[in-house]
């Protein structure tokens, strides 16, 4: 959860692209009426930066779906599932029988 904006974004994208190689995932939740655009970026670190990582960053505005819970569920674990693949391919672990 963040009320706010990254205060080092070089130190998190660092941080992150060191993070796209462990079975991980990242979600933020924005609290509040905060700019969140850095945010945004992050959540779309690798089309932002070009930087060839695994997309493990997932950002959602609590604002948009504070009347909606189901709603805010979806949008946080939305990108678990392909993460979660992407993480299997990338290793070369094969699903179980």
């Amino acid at each position: 959860l963040t009320d706010g904006s990254v205060s080092d974004m070089n130190a998190t994208k660092h941080a992150i692209i060191a993070a796209a190689n462990a079975p991980l995932s990242i979600i933020v939740v924005g609290i509040g009426g905060a700019d969140f655009g850095p945010m945004h970026q992050l959540d779309n670190f690798s089309e932002v930066t070009q930087v060839q990582s695994r997309d493990i960053v997932q950002f959602v505005e609590f604002r948009n779906y504070q009347h909606d819970k189901r709603a805010l569920v979806q949008a946080t674990i939305a990108e678990l599932p392909e993460q979660l693949v992407d993480y299997f391919i990338e290793k070369g672990i094969q699903p179980l029988p």
